[in-house]
């Protein structure tokens, strides 16, 4: 069995080897592991039985693995094929009602997007800031705050991160990588170089790049490409934004990696005046999408046979990923009915669209 592997980081540093989850994961045999622990009856493998006992430690060390009374079990949410029906009935009918409720809101909306004036349309606007910054961003804060998902867990490694472990299968696909729903920001002091789309393959955006470095599983191509510190890079941005030059190197990195045509900036720009609108849009719709979000979410503990939970893994973790699938299938349906952009597909780096959030 093969895994898709996803993270919601809350660290910004590249960690030492044995305490980066990238590394740890990519070992040759953890798959095989993880299979065999699967296979069993959660928590029916000692400690003591292990074969792999070096093995067992890192990854309980990272929160994959998890010990309970000297037996072993999964430390975070893990889906296999066998989730799909539940994952299907807990996220699709939240989706769907979350999306009509929001077309009856349309007019609203388009009236407060309409107040951004960045050289974009509203319905580009729309996805960076109501499918990205809204539903992954404002949203989750909420749903904090509501006690009703995890967006911060600190590992015994010490780093602050969910995992969440997929099944490899042609059913699970449309879940793991086939959803609006992954957000990659690279922060700095004064802005954000934001990515937002899909999970399927591997995105040319400044985030992914450092964290696939992190692992050595860049392409030759893209070994070459020496990225700046992150605030050296956001500073030279800056200045091509008010309209001064910069050396010929940074314009090659920002058009390698999508952020300008020619060395002249080309994704939509959020201000501070960006974020009143987004705040405005946010306080529009939550009282229509916070009741069918919740009630999903209240019913993970009700399957019983989710893999999830039987290995007792707790409701708020797997409540992020729900939670995940529920906005990506609601983006999915704002595009298929035309209320936001399409997102451009990349060959081998799936859908996405890019944008630049000045501090």
């Amino acid at each position: 069995m093969e895994f898709d592997v996803y993270y919601y980081e809350n660290y910004a540093h590249t960690p030492a080897y044995s305490e980066n989850p990238r590394c740890v994961m990519a070992q040759e045999d953890v798959f095989a592991f993880l299979t065999e622990i699967l296979e069993k009856e959660p928590y029916s493998l000692a400690v003591e039985d292990c074969l792999k006992a070096e093995l067992l430690e890192q990854l309980i060390h990272i929160g994959v693995l998890r010990q309970q009374d000297g037996k072993i079990g999964f430390g975070c949410p893990v889906f296999v094929e066998k989730d799909y029906e539940n994952l299907q009935w807990l996220s699709r009918q939240a989706a769907l009602t979350i999306v009509d409720a929001l077309a009856l809101r349309w007019g609203s909306l388009r009236r407060l997007i309409g107040e951004i004036d960045n050289g974009f349309s509203d319905k580009v606007n729309l996805y960076h800031l109501l499918c990205g910054q809204i539903f992954d961003g404002y949203m989750f804060q909420f749903l904090e705050e509501e006690g009703a998902v995890t967006t911060s867990k600190m590992q015994p490694s010490g780093l602050d991160y969910l995992m969440i472990l997929y099944e490899k299968s042609a059913k699970l696909q449309k879940y793991s990588n086939g959803l609006l729903c992954s957000y990659n920001r690279l922060a700095t002091t004064k802005g954000v170089f934001s990515s937002f789309g899909d999970g399927d393959g591997n995105r040319r955006d400044f985030y992914r790049h450092l964290r696939r470095a992190e692992t050595g599983t860049l392409s030759a191509e893209e070994q070459g490409i020496r990225i700046p510190d992150r605030e050296v890079l956001a500073m030279q941005y800056e200045r091509l934004l008010d309209g001064y030059d910069v050396a010929q190197t940074y314009k090659e990195i920002f058009n390698y990696f999508g952020y300008a045509q020619n060395g002249v900036p080309s994704v939509p720009v959020y201000d501070k005046g960006a974020r009143c609108v987004v705040e405005a849009m946010y306080e529009d719709i939550l009282p229509d999408v916070k009741k069918p979000i919740l009630a999903a979410i209240s019913g993970i503990q009700d399957c019983k046979e989710l893999m999830a939970n039987r290995h007792q893994v707790p409701v708020k973790d797997t409540a992020n990923e729900l939670y995940h699938l529920i906005f990506g299938e609601v983006n999915e349906q704002l595009v298929r009915r035309g209320f936001v952009e399409r997102p451009v597909y990349h060959e081998a780096g799936g859908r996405y669209l890019q944008c630049y959030e000045r501090a």
